[in-house]
């Protein structure tokens, strides 16, 4: 099984009622918890970017610094800051 597909059910594992320290959740609902959960969320939605594209090499970097960018930027409105 590929890092890439892990790391997506791994987030389908992270209940999304459980309260976190920060307060913090991930696109899909899901809390984030720890950095590690925060890898894991942003690397979920990178595959789900390049899935969409059926693959296509080249774009690696750009899948993860959009999943990046979106993740950061739910953090920063679910914390009442402007995006």
């Amino acid at each position: 099984m590929s890092n890439s597909r892990k790391a997506v059910e791994n987030v389908k594992l992270v209940p999304k009622t459980a309260k976190t320290q920060t307060g913090t959740s991930a696109p899909d609902g899901t809390n984030i918890t720890n950095p590690g959960e925060l890898r894991q969320t942003i690397a979920a939605l990178a595959y789900q970017y390049a899935e969409r594209r059926n693959f296509e090499p080249g774009h690696e970097m750009e899948d993860w610094l959009n999943a990046e960018s979106e993740v950061l930027a739910e953090q920063v409105a679910l914390k009442g800051f402007p995006a």
